[in-house]
């Protein structure tokens, strides 16, 4: 079953997504790293499947429960524990039209104010029950009605996290962001970690790489 995303009242089917990217990681005290590959995401499994070519070929089965890493060559794989991996990635936030707010407004935040500084419009979220032990409030700015930026919280107010998404397109009628940075913050509001995701060659229901889709792996 495909997702329905809509814009200007005009309903495009959208179930499958691929695409290139790359993903640059730089780490304090590390070296930097490269990865780049081919991704396949599946909506009616909800699933994301990364085929990386460099700098080690091996493949990657994403869902909102378990990651399997499967190295070329090897029989062995690694499985990883990944709660909500799926439901908070971009892919499915925009085929569900929820990454304007990047989903808050139907997950379990309530928002608190809403302010206007020059072409941003900010906004700042409280989590409400359980989560409130693990998770602080969030801030976000959208500049022409899109998620621009997004800053995570702990309880006691210190930054953790912090995200901005640029280069919009708009792939069969929704747009996506085809970079993204992210930075981690250490406990004393050190940035430790800088990531660079690109994508680029955006297609939407290929009718080719089947096997990519499938839930085997």
């Amino acid at each position: 079953m495909a997702s329905s995303c809509q814009l200007f009242g005009q309903v495009i089917l959208v179930g499958k997504v691929e695409c290139n990217f790359s993903v640059k990681e730089i780490t304090v005290g590390k070296d930097d790293k490269l990865q780049m590959g081919k991704l396949f995401y599946n909506h009616s499994t909800q699933q994301i499947h990364y085929s990386i070519t460099f700098p080690i070929a091996k493949s990657i089965l994403a869902t909102d429960k378990l990651t399997v890493v499967k190295r070329s060559g090897l029989q062995k794989r690694d499985t990883i524990p990944s709660p909500g991996f799926i439901s908070t990635s971009m892919f499915n936030l925009a085929c569900n039209n929820n990454m304007e707010y990047f989903g808050l407004d139907k997950a379990p935040f309530e928002l608190v104010s809403t302010k206007v500084e020059e072409e941003l419009v900010v906004s700042t979220w409280k989590p409400k029950g359980v989560i409130k032990d693990v998770h602080g409030n969030v801030t976000m700015a959208q500049r022409d009605g899109r998620l621009f930026a997004i800053n995570f919280y702990s309880p006691n107010g210190k930054m953790t996290s912090q995200q901005f998404f640029e280069d919009y397109i708009f792939l069969k009628g929704y747009a996506f962001p085809t970079k993204v940075i992210a930075f981690v913050f250490n406990s004393i509001g050190k940035k430790v970690k800088t990531t660079v995701t690109e994508y680029t060659n955006l297609v939407a229901n290929s009718e080719s790489n089947e096997v990519f889709y499938s839930a085997d792996f």
